[in-house]
């Protein structure tokens, strides 16, 4: 659909083919309750906020339904060094250094070298860990850890990775760093107009969804009868 049809599904979801009791919308209500839809139905797709408790890759249909917005990015020598307390981490800032706007964050890949398991300039997963889980990874005169799989963590706009005493490459002109996630959709309007970018097949959800929120909205008696309906869509 073009925005302007998704306009026209919306009003017809609202029974607004002729004067009736809904409030009249302006297009550029119509397009900020779209991107609000929008958003919602991304959130609803990665988190499984559905009556299965499906998250992302859950199945074939979430996988299609995002696929639009899943970007692996690589990056070469943008880490900062010598970040205080963390001597043996690397930071990248989410909001600069990737080309695509970032939203959530999926999984993460470092290109190391190090020894025990030998390993040069190869591949090895991130491992995500709790902020509590940090002391645990520092090296420090005090501590030692032996941590084949980096670990990473997530604070502010930063992600951050932190390898153990036996990984001598990293996050350096040799040694790069792939990271997967969802960027942000584009905001959708009829001014440009910028269409949805997600697939076809997910206007029509993202409709209802609008039609949700705006009944909800003007308070009307069909809220609970359309919002139960949504609960059962994949």
């Amino acid at each position: 659909m073009t925005v302007a049809n998704m306009h026209t599904a919306v009003k017809l979801g609202l029974d607004k083919t002729s004067g009736l009791d809904i409030p009249a919308y302006e297009s550029e209500e119509l397009d900020l309750w779209l991107n609000i839809a929008q958003d919602r139905f991304v959130k609803q797709r990665l988190f499984g906020n559905n009556y299965k408790q499906e998250g992302f890759e859950g199945s074939v249909k979430r996988v299609t339904d995002l696929h639009e917005l899943v970007i692996t990015e690589i990056l070469t020598d943008k880490w900062d060094v010598g970040i205080a307390g963390y001597p043996t981490a690397k930071r990248i800032d989410l909001t600069v250094d990737l080309t695509a706007t970032f939203m959530y964050y999926i999984n993460s890949r470092s290109e190391v070298t190090r020894t025990l398991p030998t390993i040069t300039e190869g591949y090895v997963d991130n491992l995500m860990i709790q902020h509590n889980e940090i002391p645990n990874f520092v090296t420090t005169g005090f501590n030692s850890p032996y941590f084949k799989n980096p670990v990473c963590w997530i604070e502010d706009d930063d992600l951050y990775v932190m390898y153990d005493s036996l990984t001598t490459g990293y996050g350096d002109a040799d040694h790069d760093i792939q990271i997967t996630f969802i960027k942000e959709p584009v905001t959708m309007n009829t001014v440009g107009p910028v269409a949805c970018e997600l697939a076809d097949s997910t206007h029509q959800e993202i409709v209802d969804i609008t039609v949700d929120l705006m009944i909800e909205n003007i308070e009307s008696a069909r809220t609970q009868t359309h919002t139960e309906k949504l609960k059962t869509q994949e």
